[in-house]
């Protein structure tokens, strides 16, 4: 067994805006990639299954074409009083519900509300599209993002398990 995965949904009322959440431009696509390269390590997409460099590539690419919507729709970007990224979420519509792809905190504006503000922020982007459900899925081995997800009234539909074959 590599991983098991939660997928969880939360249902989307009220939202607003959140401050220094903007919608993510083609100049931040660098500096976001470094960080989506470095942000999953340990998702199920790792050593010895993979190539250490796989992961990294696999989700600078994916944060690359939530910017420029050709894999998720929308990628927003919190950034700090003097512009400095500080996370971001990736999301997309699927079959009538909002679905959050990517979202990360970087290490040095973690435990400041910031991952609390893009979930917000994705709830509020769904809003706007008169969606009703915010979906996301998480690694069970991520307890900081279950954390947040169950805290902001997600509710755990289902979970998996990933299994790979060791190589011969």
């Amino acid at each position: 067994m590599v991983e098991g995965e939660a997928d969880l949904a939360i249902n989307i009322k009220r939202t607003e805006r959140q401050v220094g959440v903007r919608i993510a431009r083609e100049a931040q696509i660098p500096a976001l990639r470094d960080v989506a390269s470095q942000a999953f390590r340990q998702s199920r997409f790792r050593a010895p299954w993979f190539h250490p460099d796989d992961s990294g590539r696999f989700y600078a690419q994916w944060i690359e074409n939530a910017v420029r919507g050709t894999f998720d729709h929308q990628c927003l970007v919190a950034c700090d009083e003097t512009g400095v990224l500080q996370g971001f979420v990736s999301m997309r519509e699927v079959e009538g519900d909002a679905r959050i792809g990517l979202l990360a905190v970087q290490p040095e504006a973690q435990g400041k509300g910031i991952g609390q503000r893009l979930l917000l922020a994705a709830a509020d982007w769904g809003r706007v599209r008169q969606l009703e459900c915010l979906r996301v899925a998480t690694q069970l081995s991520n307890l900081t993002a279950m954390r947040l997800y169950l805290r902001s009234g997600a509710r755990l539909e289902s979970t998996a398990y990933w299994f790979y074959r060791k190589a011969s």
